[in-house]
């Protein structure tokens, strides 16, 4: 055996998935290689000898080997978790997280970008190759994992949630297990055709969410049991404890079901939901398999994230092998059947042809940086005044102070407007606060591109652009102007004809003035 293959781990897997954003990345060691996979592709590298003994030296000086097996913030369920599985030389660590880190941890990252110049903590950038289809059913999609409650306690906060259903047992798997009596009583009452689920924010109408029952829901139901005899709970709550324990022991560890969402994801600060993370989108034509599969059968293409909620499905080749384990033994639903992962594929995206691309329907953004560098900066470029400059991430400063950062600031017919940028409008907490942070200022100073740190002074402006996936908004002095989030002033498709636009927006201008 040579010296390199000595060095060379027995295992390295590591994983640092966030439900907020769209990290998820993992490090695995196979056949010499390092095989680097993150939110969209993946990529090989051979670290050199002089790299692998560096790294092993500071797991050494880290004492990475002495790390606790279980790292966990049971306040938070929708953040960052990580696992790492390492053997070396006689020496293993098994060790993971949810929300919470070893106290050396960033230390670690460290040595493990130097080894492999990858940051598994960071988001990686989308780049892809542009479809010429516009007729295929490309869809975003995820798992969303349902747990049975841990305690007493989050037992009678479901049941008393879920008890005015028509339905037998009240936790959130009997609600998708009974999907049609739900939706008809919510039909019948409320006059609406779908029910919130937890959701990324990056999700929207026609996208699709799979449904996974956890592992840990089978300890979960029989500790609540226990404890619900135990403490002499109501009969009501004893039977949906036993009740659960039948549930995981048919689904646990399986997906089960799926459904398409119907709208975009939207931020509930008051939605009375299980998981502490407020983003929930509408779902409908809930689907349930009659032969859930199991982990073990999927496992080796999709890794469940621990700790939290949402696992993405990123790429179409596990998409459609996922379609492919589930259609072996169910019918699936035609929403799924035609459904492939995309098109959100930028790669080509230029000054000529971002029209055709970036504001087709078909065309989706995940995150912040893509729909600014592939939509809202040629948009920008193009309604501003000419030969005056885009400035981006501006501090702004109002008596002195710095109130925050607009991610732009254009001049139009001779006006300062601030401008901000959002995946999903619907998403965010609070917009307005937000945004009350560009207007009525003084001036502002670009971060990026100004090295003199030059700051410009703003005459009190009452006026800002908002732009997210579905189009462009207008706000002033605190109220949207002829527009509501989630129902742009100027949808995404019709942002192509920037001339008509600039021409509305300067005689918006001149009216607000």
């Amino acid at each position: 055996m040579n010296d390199s293959n000595k060095l060379h781990p027995q295992k390295f897997e590591i994983t640092y998935h966030c439900f907020t954003s769209t990290i998820f990345n993992e490090v695995n060691f196979k056949e010499g290689k390092l095989i680097l996979n993150h939110f969209f592709s993946g990529e090989e590298i051979v670290p050199d000898n002089a790299q692998w003994e560096k790294f092993w030296k500071k797991m050494e000086k880290l004492e990475v080997w002495n790390w606790k097996r279980e790292y966990e913030n049971i306040d938070v369920l929708d953040g960052c978790s990580w696992s790492l599985h390492i053997e070396y030389n006689g020496q293993k660590i098994k060790s993971e997280g949810s929300n919470h880190w070893p106290e050396n941890f960033k230390e670690f990252i460290r040595a493990l970008k130097d080894l492999t110049d990858f940051d598994v903590t960071k988001e990686v950038k989308l780049e892809l190759t542009t479809s010429d289809s516009d007729s295929e059913n490309h869809v975003q999609s995820a798992i969303t994992t349902i747990s049975f409650p841990r305690d007493l306690e989050g037992l009678e906060y479901l049941v008393e949630k879920n008890e005015d259903f028509p339905i037998d047992f009240y936790t959130d798997m009997d609600v998708l297990l009974s999907s049609d009596v739900v939706f008809n009583y919510i039909k019948e009452y409320d006059g609406q055709d779908h029910y919130n689920w937890t959701a990324p924010r990056w999700m929207s109408e026609g996208d699709i969410l799979f449904y996974y029952h956890s592992l840990s829901s089978i300890n979960s139901s029989k500790n609540v049991f226990k404890e619900s005899k135990e403490a002499h709970a109501p009969e009501r709550i004893i039977e949906n404890a036993e009740h659960g324990m039948e549930i995981a022991d048919k689904y646990a560890g399986k997906i089960f079901g799926c459904s398409k969402i119907s709208g975009s994801t939207q931020y509930f600060d008051y939605y009375p939901q299980h998981f502490r993370g407020r983003n929930f989108a509408p779902i409908n034509e809930v689907h349930i398999f009659e032969n859930p599969v199991d982990i073990k059968e999927f496992s080796e293409f999709l890794k469940i994230t621990r700790g939290g909620t949402i696992t993405p499905i990123s790429r179409d080749d596990d998409f459609q092998r996922l379609k492919e384990l589930l259609s072996e033994n169910n019918e699936l639903p035609d929403y799924l059947k035609t459904a492939q992962i995309g098109n959100n594929n930028f790669r080509n995206v230029g000054k000529d042809n971002w029209r055709e691309v970036s504001c087709s329907i078909n065309s989706s953004f995940l995150y912040e940086d893509q729909i600014r560098s592939y939509l809202i900066d040629y948009f920008l470029k193009e309604i501003k005044d000419n030969s005056t400059r885009l400035y981006e991430e501006c501090d702004c400063f109002r008596d002195s102070k710095m109130t925050g950062t607009a991610d732009y600031f254009m001049k139009l017919n001779s006006t300062w407007v601030p401008v901000e940028a959002k995946v999903n409008i619907l998403s965010e907490k609070d917009i307005h606060q937000q945004l009350s942070k560009y207007l009525h200022i003084d001036s502002f100073r670009p971060t990026l591109r100004n090295k003199e740190q030059k700051e410009f002074e703003v005459f009190n402006p009452k006026f800002a652009l908002i732009i997210d996936q579905s189009g462009v908004y207008i706000y002033n002095e605190g109220e949207f102007v002829d527009c509501e989030p989630g129902q742009p002033l100027w949808p995404r498709v019709v942002m192509s004809e920037t001339d008509k636009i600039r021409k509305k927006l300067i005689s918006y201008l001149e009216e607000f003035s």
